[in-house]
Formats: structure tokens, sequence, C-alpha cells
């Protein structure tokens, strides 16, 4: 168990370093919506705002562009905005 908690510590400070946020869904959500990530993250200020980066093909999904605002998003996918990094848990 103390092995355990050691290896999610490094892994999160990986993560701080390198400035990449974590968003952990819920245990009963299998998914979330591109545009709803945007917004719980603080990406965006609206959903409007969401659907527009979003269609301009400013979000990249796992490396690749993604134009689909209601692209549902699964644990350990990474989204990028800008110059944030999103990977889920």
């Amino acid at each position: 168990m103390i092995m355990k908690n050691i290896l999610i510590w490094y892994y999160l400070l990986i993560l701080i370093i390198f400035n990449v946020m974590i968003f952990k869904l819920k245990d009963k959500d299998e998914y979330i919506k591109l545009g709803q990530l945007l917004k719980a993250c603080n990406m965006v200020y609206s959903g409007a705002e969401a659907k527009i980066n979003i269609q301009e093909g400013i979000v990249l999904l796992n490396d690749n562009i993604c134009k689909m605002r209601g692209k549902k998003i699964y644990r350990g996918d990474k989204v990028k905005y800008k110059d944030k990094e999103v990977e889920i848990i």
C-alpha cells in the first residue's frame, strides 16, 4: 500500500513539473464530453467559447485535432488546449 501511494505521488509530481493538469472522472461516470471538460477545467469561460475553439481545431485529443464538441473523453485520454494539457484519470 505504501509503495502504491509513493508511485501515485511520483506520478503527480511528474505531471506538475510538465504542466499537466489531472481531471478525475467520478466513479460512476465512464466519460465526459469534450466541451464539458474544457469548462470543468476552467480552460474556457463558457460553452460557447468551447464550441468555437473546438470547431476551429485548436483542441487536441491524444495529439490529434478534434472538432467534435460532444466527443466522449475516457480515462487515459489527454486533451491539449493552447498551452494547457489535461490527463483524464
